[in-house]
């Protein structure tokens, strides 16, 4: 299962503790994208699937029960017994104006673009700080062995262990 169903799964299905260690640069010199220390680097129009890399938006990944390993489908595409299908995992990854959610829909998790996330059980994925509407950092989270990134921490007592 690759690293960001895990994220998925954790965010939305478990909820988790962060771990904030404030941003550093990277080392690709691009100074828009400064990550959490311990964050994965930018990957404008990317979207890690698996071992493979889905180039957005015309592709998402989708990682389903019955279809073999992860794949890179066309937008157009349905995803057979998905698991979860991931169009983001960061508002670079979107068009103008919108923002990388997450969120449990028809029983699966899903990455989105959406011009806000809103709703009890949806959360903005980042990869920077600039990218978070919310007004919180983009902090890196733990939760049951996955890591990710969303603005803000998640709720305390939410049944993971601190990152």
């Amino acid at each position: 299962m690759s690293r960001h169903v895990l994220v998925v799964l954790a965010v939305l299905l478990a909820g988790c503790s962060s771990n904030d260690h404030g941003e550093s640069s990277p080392d690709n010199g691009l100074d828009e994208c400064r990550t959490p220390d311990g964050g994965l680097p930018c990957d404008p129009t990317e979207v890690v699937c698996g071992s493979i890399v889905c180039t957005t938006p015309d592709e998402f990944c989708c990682i389903s029960a019955d279809a073999g390993p992860p794949a890179c489908l066309d937008v157009s595409a349905s995803c057979p017994a998905p698991v979860a299908e991931l169009y983001c995992d960061e508002a670079a990854d979107c068009a103008s104006g919108q923002v990388c959610c997450a969120t449990v829909r028809s029983g699966f998790p899903v990455q989105y673009c959406a011009s806000s996330c809103s709703g009890p059980s949806s959360v903005q994925v980042c990869r920077t700080t600039s990218e978070c509407t919310n007004g919180q950092p983009c902090v890196t989270q733990s939760c049951k062995g996955a890591f990710f990134e969303t603005c803000g921490h998640m709720p305390v007592g939410t049944g993971c262990e601190p990152g």
